[in-house]
C-alpha cells in the first residue's frame, strides 16, 4: 500500500499544482461568503477527482485482462502515452507566457466568480476536477497504478484518500489560510493570487513536464 502512495505522488501533485484550480479557489476565497464558498468548492473538485478516479479504474480493469493476453503491460502503454502527451503540453504552455511588461489577461469565467452562488461555486469545483484534460490523463495514469498494486479493500480506500488529499492541496492551503490566517489571511492570499497570475504559464508548463518525463520514463522501464 505504501509503495503504491508512493508512486501515485508525483501523479496527484500534478493534480494539486494546477494554476487556475488555484487562482479560482483564492478568488472565492475574496467572495462574500468565502469560508462556505471555499469549502463548498473543495467538496465540488474533490467529488470531481473522486468520480473520474473510479471510473478510470474501473476502465483499466476491464482492459487489463485482454492486454495480458496481448502480452503487454497496459499501465506502463498508458504512463508512455500519457508521459508524451503532457510533455507536448508543456511545450504548448510555454507560448501562453506573456510578454515582459503584458499583463495577463484573466478568463471571463474567473471574473464572474464574484456574483456566483453557493451551488455555482459547488458546480465550478466539480468542473474544474473533471473537465480538464490534465486530470483526466494523470486519474487515467493514477487508475492503473492502483489496478497493479493488488490491493485489498481496506487498502485500496486507504489509498484512494491520500490520492485524493494528495490532488487537493493546491486548493486546500488557500483554504486553510482563510480558515486560521487570522487579519494576515486577506493579505497573504492577495498576495499569492497575484504572483500566480503573473507565473501561471510558467508553472503550467514546469510541473506538465516533471510529471511528463516522470511518466515516460517510468512507462518505458515498463515496456521495454
Amino acid at each position: 500500500m505504501v509503495s503504491a502512495i508512493l508512486g501515485m505522488l508525483p501523479l496527484g501533485l500534478g493534480i494539486a499544482l494546477n494554476p487556475i484550480a488555484i487562482g479560482a479557489s483564492m478568488l472565492i476565497l475574496s467572495t462574500a461568503r468565502p469560508r462556505v464558498n471555499g469549502l463548498l468548492f473543495a467538496i465540488g473538485w474533490i467529488l470531481g477527482l473522486l468520480l473520474l478516479v473510479v471510473l478510470s479504474s474501473r476502465l483499466v480493469l476491464l482492459q487489463r485482462a485482454e492486454a495480458r493476453e496481448a502480452g503487454w503491460d497496459l499501465p506502463s502503454v498508458i504512463w508512455v502515452a500519457i508521459g508524451a502527451l503532457l510533455l507536448l503540453a508543456a511545450v504548448r504552455a510555454t507560448r501562453g507566457r506573456p510578454l515582459p511588461g503584458e499583463a495577463p489577461v484573466t478568463p471571463r469565467w474567473l471574473r464572474a466568480i464574484d456574483t456566483a452562488g453557493p451551488v455555482h461555486i459547488f458546480g465550478i469545483g466539480l468542473f474544474l476536477a473533471m473537465v480538464s484534460l490534465r486530470n483526466l490523463a494523470l486519474l487515467a495514469a493514477a487508475a492503473g497504478a492502483i489496478s497493479g498494486a493488488d490491493l485489498g479493500l481496506v487498502e485500496l480506500a486507504v489509498s484512494l484518500a491520500a490520492f485524493l488529499v494528495i490532488s487537493s492541496i493546491g486548493i486546500l492551503v488557500p483554504l486553510l489560510v482563510r480558515l486560521f490566517g487570522g487579519e494576515e489571511a486577506d493579505a497573504t492570499l492577495a498576495g499569492w493570487s497575484a504572483w500566480l497570475n503573473r507565473h501561471v504559464a510558467t508553472i503550467t508548463a514546469g510541473v506538465l513536464g516533471v510529471i511528463g518525463v516522470y511518466l515516460l520514463s517510468r512507462g518505458l522501464a515498463g515496456v521495454l
